[in-house]
């Protein structure tokens, strides 16, 4: 006997064809939720409060200023190399744990 086992996020599309493939294989097939994206969209729900919203978009503001302008700029490429090496993160769109890296580098950069 084999035994499968698939993991997905909770894409309605991937329920949907898991659900089937558990009903025509229940003695077969399991699924398991992905930790990584469980934890993402933990975070995500946890980002929405107030005061954490509110640093997240300050820091955001502050990467966009420092790499969206010329002088700022090469100011901190010079300190960057005598200091520690480090670059400002953007955050991406798609991704919470974005966000938590572009905080980082924002605190490094002090």
């Amino acid at each position: 006997d084999k035994a499968v086992s698939f993991v997905t996020d909770w894409g309605s599309n991937m329920v949907k064809a898991g659900e089937s493939l558990k009903e025509r294989l229940s003695n077969y097939v399991g699924s398991v939720n992905c930790l990584q994206h469980l934890i993402s969209n933990g975070l995500k729900d946890f980002a929405k409060n107030d005061s954490l919203a509110s640093v997240i978009s300050k820091a955001k503001e502050v990467v966009q200023y420092m790499t969206g302008h010329g002088a700022p700029c090469a100011i901190y490429d010079e300190k960057k190399k005598e200091l520690h090496g480090t670059a400002l993160i953007k955050a991406g769109t798609t991704r919470f744990g974005s966000n938590v890296m572009s905080m980082e580098s924002v605190e490094l950069n002090e």
